[in-house]
């Protein structure tokens, strides 16, 4: 599809605000889908040197007024040597297949040469190869210490839903320029559900949720698992099941360095929340793109779990199962874990973030709500908002 250029985009301001907690705000009151643009909610003073001060943002792309398509919905994620982010859309309906399609985004960004701000970029959407149907999630696989030339950090990690053809739900392996490796489509001869979120921990080993949600669209079969969370080593191609209990887990992040693991679940799926979701479309709805019943109704959870990550005759296990948060809006769809421990969830007013104890320090609110987000160049944070891309310059 030919790219489309984009030029002249504006940097603004971020109004930051703290939040009394003491004060009873109503429901939905000032939640993703009354907002015009990017603004900060500071509930800690500790969240004041995270996001820093003269935060700035920009909106990068919109669709709002063009089209009905979520074409920034997952699988956000930053190839620093070639400065390109990669977005994957909402299931999409397709005039030539049977089953839904999912359009891959590259954006080229361009930036000014004194600021660093992004002032221009160019866009193409792309249909993924065939033999990895659906892509979600997505992470940059970070370069071994042995790699000198830097070239295995454009290479990007996707969860691959998959369809009705076997073998097209897995972990996949995508350098840039080529076509998609994979690495495990199945446990013990079974296929997976619809995997959903990955990350790679520091040695290596990939993790990732594995929810039923392609079944629940009517794009896969009916499950032969459950919807589980995995582990995958790539030295030894092991793949072990780390953690059940759950209704949909969608979300994971790996705090290697303090040996925990969090794991989001978006429950029964009957959310509405602001943005995450169109108007009037379940929860459901926005993940799948399917035709699901339309409650409007929040019967589900939207928790974050933590467990500790611990080794037992040679082996990782997660033990010490806990309820770490639960989203002040909407639900979890990604988390990320940063070098102090603290838990960023992409969620129905934004981006929140979480301290390692479980307390609420802010949110980066977004229009529309958050369902995915990465990080850039200097402290930018990129978040997709289904219809929108944004930037987000952080100072702290």
């Amino acid at each position: 599809m030919a790219a489309v250029r984009k030029t002249d985009i504006r940097t603004l301001p971020t109004k930051i605000h703290t939040v009394d907690s003491s004060v009873h705000a109503p429901a939905g009151h000032d939640n993703g889908g009354h907002l015009k643009t990017i603004s900060i909610a500071t509930h800690h003073a500790e969240f004041g040197g995270i996001v820093g001060s003269g935060t700035t943002h920009s909106l990068l792309l919109s669709m709002s007024d063009s089209s009905s398509t979520p074409l920034f919905h997952t699988a956000c994620v930053h190839l620093p040597a070639q400065d390109e982010l990669y977005t994957t859309s909402r299931p999409l309906k397709s005039s030539t297949s049977q089953g839904p399609v999912v359009l891959i985004q590259r954006i080229k960004l361009s930036r000014d040469a004194d600021s660093g701000y992004i002032e221009s970029l160019e866009w193409q959407k792309l249909r993924p190869p065939p033999n990895m149907a659906m892509p979600a999630g997505g992470v940059l696989v970070p370069p071994k210490p042995e790699s000198a030339d830097g070239s295995k950090a454009d290479t990007i990690l996707f969860c691959s839903q998959g369809n009705l053809s076997p073998g097209s739900g897995g972990i996949f392996l995508m350098p840039r320029g080529e076509r998609p490796i994979p690495c495990v489509t199945s446990y013990h001869g079974k296929a997976f559900n619809s995997p959903y979120g990955a990350t790679v921990h520091k040695d290596w080993s990939v993790w990732f949720t594995d929810p039923s949600i392609g079944y629940e669209g009517d794009f896969r079969d009916q499950p032969m698992l459950p919807s589980q969370v995995y582990r995958y080593d790539p030295s030894s191609g092991d793949v072990r099941a780390m953690a059940d209990g759950f209704q949909r887990p969608v979300g994971i992040a790996v705090d290697g360095a303090r040996g925990r693991v969090y794991i989001s679940d978006a429950g029964s799926g009957d959310f509405s929340p602001a943005g995450q979701a169109e108007t009037g479309l379940s929860f459901l709805q926005a993940l799948t793109g399917s035709s699901a019943r339309e409650t409007g109704v929040v019967s589900g959870t939207a928790s974050i779990y933590a467990f500790d990550l611990v080794e037992l005759d040679g082996s990782p296990f997660l033990i010490n199962r806990r309820l770490f948060a639960f989203a002040a809006e909407g639900v979890p769809t990604q988390l990320n874990c940063d070098d102090a421990g603290n838990i960023w969830a992409a969620c129905g007013d934004g981006v929140e973030v979480w301290s390692p104890g479980g307390s609420l320090l802010g949110v980066i609110k977004v229009p529309g709500g958050a369902t995915s987000f990465c990080r850039g160049k200097n402290g930018e944070l990129f978040v997709c908002a289904g219809k929108e891309l944004w930037c987000i310059y952080l100072r702290g």
